[in-house]
C-alpha cells in the first residue's frame, strides 16, 4: 500500500463521496462547505493506493484525526495499519493521538490497535419545523457575539457546577473560557442567542455550521430555571429558524444526560453511537 500526499480539494472530494454513501443525513451540497472547512487546517491530507486506486484516506492536526475514511472496497485492517503508522509518524511522541466520532467496524479496529475509548456520544437528528413559541412576560431573546464570552463563561461555570458527573462539575471557568473562545469563532448567528431575565442570563444556544447543516453544540439552562419549559422553547426556535434554510439539526449527547428526554420529546431521534478513542505514542 503506498502513501500520496493530496490537494485538500481532492481529499474533499473522496471524503464527500465516501460520506454520501455512509450517512443518510449528508447534504448533497457539502463538498464546497468540507472543502473550506479543510483549508482551514494547517497539515496535508494523504491517500493509500493500491494500484493507484485509492483505498482511503486521512489528515492528521496536531493529533487529532478527525477525517478519516476507507472506500467499502479496501482492506480495512490493512489500511487502518497505514493510517494508525502514518499518524504515529506525525504525532509527537508522548501526545495522544485521538479519533472522534468513531463508530461501527472502525472501533473494533482501533481497538485491536490499542485505542481505548475515552468517552461515548450519541449521535441524534430532527426534522425542522415550525413551532409557536410564545415567551413568558420580563424572558427576552438576544442575540450572541463574541463580546458576550465573559457572560457566557460565567453562565457555563454555573450550570455545570451542578452537574451529577463529578469529571464535569469541577471543570474550572478556565475550561470554558478556552471552549467558548473556540465556539464563538464560528457560531451560526442566526441560530444562537441568549434569554435573558431582566439584565440576568439565564439561558443560551449555540449552533455552528458543521458540513452544511446546523450542528447544536451546547444548550445551558440556569439550575434555578430549569423545568419550567426554557429549554424546550429554546429548542424549538433553534428548530422553527433552521427549517427556513435546513431539513435537520443534528447534535450529540452523552449517554445518560436527563437532556435527551427533551430531545426526544421534540422529534431528536438517535441514529447512531459514536466514540473518542485515544492511544498514546
Amino acid at each position: 500500500m503506498n502513501k500520496t500526499t493530496v490537494s485538500k480539494q481532492r481529499f474533499a472530494e473522496y471524503y464527500t463521496l465516501y460520506r454520501v454513501t455512509h450517512d443518510p443525513l449528508w447534504p448533497g451540497t457539502s463538498l464546497k462547505a468540507t472543502s473550506a472547512l479543510y483549508e482551514e487546517l494547517a497539515d496535508t491530507p494523504v491517500f493509500f493506493t493500491v494500484d493507484d486506486i485509492v483505498m482511503g484516506g486521512a489528515l492528521i492536526e496536531d493529533g487529532w484525526t478527525g477525517m478519516v475514511f476507507a472506500m467499502p472496497y479496501a482492506e480495512e485492517s490493512k489500511l487502518w495499519r497505514a493510517l494508525l503508522d502514518d499518524a504515529a509518524q506525525r504525532t509527537e511522541a508522548g501526545t495522544p493521538l485521538t479519533f472522534y466520532g468513531v463508530s461501527g467496524a472502525h472501533r473494533d479496529w482501533l481497538g485491536q490497535a490499542g485505542f481505548k475509548v475515552v468517552n461515548g456520544e450519541q449521535a441524534m437528528a430532527a426534522h425542522t419545523e415550525t413551532y409557536p413559541v410564545k415567551w413568558p412576560a420580563g424572558l427576552s431573546m438576544h442575540p450572541v457575539s463574541a463580546a458576550d464570552k465573559a457572560t457566557l463563561v460565567s453562565l457555563y461555570t454555573e450550570v455545570y457546577q451542578a452537574h451529577t458527573l463529578e469529571s464535569i462539575k469541577t471543570r474550572p471557568a478556565s475550561y470554558y473560557e478556552t471552549l467558548l473562545a473556540d465556539q464563538l469563532k464560528g457560531h451560526d448567528e442566526t441560530l444562537s442567542f441568549m434569554i435573558r431575565e431582566g439584565n440576568r442570563v439565564i439561558a443560551a444556544v449555540l449552533v455552528e455550521q458543521w458540513e452544511d447543516q446546523p450542528f447544536l453544540l451546547d444548550l445551558v439552562v440556569m439550575p434555578d430555571k430549569q423545568g419550567q419549559g426554557i429549554g424546550t422553547r429554546v429548542l424549538k426556535t433553534v428548530l422553527s429558524r433552521a427549517s427556513h434554510h435546513y431539513p435537520y439539526v443534528r447534535l450529540n449527547v452523552t449517554p445518560g444526560n436527563p437532556a435527551i428526554r427533551l430531545y426526544e420529546r421534540l422529534g431528536f431521534a438517535a441514529f447512531k453511537p459514536t466514540y473518542t478513542m485515544a492511544l498514546k505514542y
